[in-house]
């Protein structure tokens, strides 16, 4: 296929990827994004600033990425793993941040990794709350993920880390890499935990942070969960038994393995109620596991995710409203259900 051949095949998927963005409702949204995303062209480069990266992305998808950020103040999540009577892996996830603005489910099936399922928040695509859907900028959700699955099991999500530096590795053997492209990458090319914590410390963590850092939850279908965190530039591998005398790995956002920084603050309640609830002889079905988000929620939590690491599915709450979930799966794009 000659080098037009293939730019015109690119442009007819970058027009599928957008025709294909649902509305389920007022504030939720699915797009199947099916175009080339460049994700290892944009690792290989060594990309360690978002404007450099967004500068790409603008120039190869032929999109304007010129809009204005809100300050945002204050977050705050909860993540989580725990077994069900089947002994199958489930991953809960509480996103929480005081701008509303979509939520956007993401399917994407790149060629050279797995499939994975994506949740994106409008805020970082410059697509607030009651405005406008500037749909082009969807085109962008791949570079800015917040939690997802792929079709291993795999799943990793984000927890800020308030009052604490940011991550800027300077290792001159390795390339560098934005934080949100690490994550894109772990759900693209790792299978498991062990692959993906190996992915992380191949490459100089860049993390975009203003007076933040963040830590990093995986947790995979085998069972396996690993918290990755960055103390004076140096990665810290936390495992289940480490910190409490479980085989369940929680956080919210404090460090677990140093207590540096006013951070440590943010969340102590919500890690309390976790530690009561995921003892080593509890176990949890899916509707437990999301019960257990909204005794965590906040006021400000956007999404509340509960992920089946072996039926490949994840069952979803929307702005804290818990009577209504959407159950959306890893390889069926843009298909979702509602689960009373």
């Amino acid at each position: 296929m000659t080098q037009n051949e293939l730019n015109i095949e690119q442009k007819k998927l970058r027009e599928a990827t957008l025709s294909s963005l649902k509305k389920i409702d007022e504030n939720l949204y699915c797009i199947n994004y099916q175009n080339d995303y460049y994700l290892q062209e944009l690792l290989n480069k060594g990309f360690q600033n978002q404007e450099d990266i967004k500068k790409f992305v603008s120039e190869r998808l032929e999109i304007d990425l010129n809009f204005e950020e809100v300050n945002y103040g204050k977050s705050g999540c909860s993540s989580f793993n725990v077994y069900n009577k089947a002994n199958q892996n489930l991953f809960g996830r509480n996103f929480d941040i005081p701008l509303k603005s979509p939520t956007i489910v993401v399917w994407t099936q790149p060629k050279d990794g797995y499939k994975s399922i994506n949740f994106v928040h409008g805020y970082y695509l410059g697509i607030y709350d009651k405005k406008e859907m500037k749909k082009e900028r969807l085109l962008y959700s791949v570079y800015d993920i917040i939690d997802g699955m792929n079709e291993k099991g795999l799943t990793v999500s984000i927890l800020r880390l308030k009052d604490t530096p940011a991550i800027h590795q300077d290792d001159a053997s390795k390339k560098n890499a934005m934080q949100s492209l690490l994550m894109k990458g772990v759900l693209d090319f790792c299978k498991n935990v062990k692959e993906a914590t190996d992915f992380f410390q191949r490459y100089n963590l860049h993390e975009i942070g203003i007076n933040c850092s963040y830590h990093y939850l995986f947790t995979d279908a085998k069972g396996d969960s690993i918290l990755l965190e960055y103390f004076d530039n140096k990665p810290i591998i936390i495992k289940p038994y480490d910190v409490e005398k479980t085989k369940y790995l929680y956080a919210t956002n404090f460090f677990l393995s140093k207590p540096i920084g006013s951070g440590n603050e943010n969340g102590i309640d919500r890690y309390t109620k976790l530690k009561d609830k995921l003892k080593d002889d509890n176990i949890m079905e899916s509707d437990e596991a999301m019960k257990l988000l909204n005794d965590v929620h906040k006021e400000t939590t956007q999404w509340s995710n509960v992920y089946n690491t072996s039926e490949l599915n994840v069952k979803t709450a929307l702005r804290h409203n818990y009577d209504i979930l959407y159950e959306f799966k890893v390889d069926k794009p843009n298909e979702f259900k509602i689960v009373k």
